[in-house]
């Protein structure tokens, strides 16, 4: 498929001037404006929006990251919607893609073409990342939600939760607590790497040697957050409290605890995350990093409306939207004794 890029390469410019050119502004010589058109004829080049056939704007958005699946969970249910609400100020159509990352550039080719597509907004993990770079090359305006990177040409939508997850472990630690666990995510991204780093800087800048043992990776469902909790208090030295940076992972955590009769925060003291208002939801409502999973969805099919229909596509953007800590009724100092639990979730009587 041919692309702007390709024109750009063969005349030398950059290919925001070829995007000028083609869209006939008045920045661009007509001389160079002519050589840019005669290359796209040349190549196939399909022409810019304003010179086709007006009709809605259709918007692809493509869940690529695994933990999406059949069961398409809470997150990217919500950021699906926001999307859809965005895309509806401009009176556009949002589709859901079925992009497969290990299929053939024909295939990839194929559904990009058909599917009519003025724009595309995406959700990845580090296994398909590197599309990313493959689906900018249609010369299509893309955004990635809930990530952050440098991709030329690609916009990126996120929370920066960072400067919260350090405040929650922070928190943790001014309680007393000298042991906490952290689980994520067995499948990571850049916002999960975010919330590690937190994690990590925040144990360091508080003197407290890090414990690769406390940090545990989980797939992301009910029996994921039951099977860490069973991981880390079957530890010699188990944890205190525990930092969980995924809200199904967090109900897993308080449905295991409930189980084997751990109580929360007497015994265990939680930090968790949340993307809507699951923390009121839980007994005791859990101390949460929070951020608005509909607001990243909305942020995301606005702004890639708005540079389709202003015929920039060429021009990438960051929008970072802030997460905060709140403090409920999930932590508390650490008790006089940690508990310890089996292996197969038996509790250990001292």
């Amino acid at each position: 498929m041919a692309t702007v890029r390709e024109i750009a390469a063969k005349l030398g410019v950059s290919t925001a001037t070829v995007s000028r050119s083609l869209n006939d502004s008045s920045d661009v010589s007509d001389e160079l404006k002519s050589k840019v058109v005669s290359e796209a004829k040349r190549i196939g080049y399909r022409l810019p929006r304003s010179k086709r056939l007006v009709r809605p704007m259709t918007i692809g958005i493509a869940f690529m990251n695994r933990t999406s699946g059949p069961k398409f969970l809470g997150y990217d249910a919500a950021v699906w919607a926001g999307v859809a609400r965005g895309a509806s100020q401009y009176k556009a159509e949002v589709m859901l893609i079925d992009i497969d990352p290990h299929g053939s550039q024909s295939e990839l080719d194929r559904v990009m073409k058909y599917r009519g597509l003025d724009g595309l907004v995406l959700r990845i993990d580090d296994e398909t990342r590197y599309m990313v770079e493959r689906l900018a090359e249609y010369d299509l305006p893309v955004v990635v939600m809930a990530d952050h990177g440098d991709v030329e040409g690609v916009s990126y939508v996120y929370c920066d939760s960072k400067p919260p997850c350090y405040a929650g472990v922070e928190h943790l630690i001014h309680l007393g607590h000298k042991r906490i666990g952290v689980c994520h995510n067995h499948v990571m991204d850049g916002d999960h790497y975010d919330r590690i780093e937190a994690y990590v800087q925040a144990l360091k800048d508080e003197g407290i040697a890090y414990d690769p043992n406390l940090v545990v990776p989980a797939s992301i469902d009910l029996n994921g957050g039951a099977r860490a909790l069973n991981r880390f208090m079957s530890l010699p030295d188990p944890p205190t409290a525990l930092f969980v940076i995924d809200p199904l992972l967090v109900v897993g955590v308080f449905r295991r605890a409930h189980e084997i009769g751990l109580k929360i925060p007497n015994e265990l003291s939680i930090v968790g995350f949340d993307d809507d208002m699951l923390r009121q939801m839980t007994i005791p409502a859990y101390t949460a990093v929070c951020q608005n999973a509909p607001e990243i969805g909305y942020q995301s099919g606005v702004e890639i409306c708005k540079r389709i229909q202003q015929q920039l596509v060429d021009e990438s953007f960051k929008i970072r939207l802030d997460a905060f800590l709140e403090i409920n009724d999930s932590t508390a100092p650490p008790p006089s004794e940690s508990v310890r639990i089996t292996p197969q979730g038996q509790r250990i009587l001292a």
